[in-house]
């Protein structure tokens, strides 16, 4: 079937005089919309030579609900807590900070399939592609970091000689 018309525009078409301005409403419904992603783009035509078209496009998520997310971020080597590591959901305007005891709290969040990120200073960026928050429920995951500095451990380089006498130098 045809999607709804979920996206309009106010006014549709018009002009605007050299050095003028004009607003241009959009309204956004999400009746009869089934839970999804949706995408359209609104395009302005120009007599502009350098730009003809501007295209901006509209991404809509449509959610029945919502859930929590909520979690702990510890270093994988020592276990302990990590303080001041930034989550941030991909595509989305949501972040959280781990605090003292490493706890972190997105609170209410529509129900989706979310792509979580983490970055903080000495360790190294962390990311899942799937983390489900479903209606009325609390999703509550754990997250090991591991460090990202370089420790130079001479006991760990092996050099070898291979027949074409160039050297190479390999980690262990």
């Amino acid at each position: 079937g045809e999607e709804p018309d979920w996206l309009e525009c106010d006014p549709v078409e018009g002009t605007v005089e050299p050095e003028d301005e004009t607003e241009v409403v959009v309204i956004i419904s999400t009746v009869d919309l089934e839970p999804g992603e949706y995408q359209r783009t609104i395009i302005f035509n120009s007599n502009d030579p350098d730009q003809p078209q501007v295209e901006i496009p509209v991404w809509l998520f449509v959610s029945m609900g919502e859930g929590t997310l909520n979690g702990i971020v510890i270093d994988e080597e020592t276990e302990r807590p990590i303080e001041g590591v930034l989550l941030s959901i991909e595509g989305f305007n949501y972040e959280a900070v781990s605090d003292d005891n490493g706890q972190f709290d997105f609170g209410e969040l529509p129900a989706w399939t979310y792509s979580l990120r983490t970055s903080r200073e000495d360790y190294l960026p962390w990311i899942d592609e799937e983390i489900i928050v479903e209606v009325g429920e609390e999703t509550s995951i754990e997250i090991g970091l591991l460090h990202s500095e370089f420790i130079s451990d001479p006991a760990r380089i092996e050099v070898a000689m291979p027949l074409n006498n160039e050297m190479e130098t390999w980690l262990g």
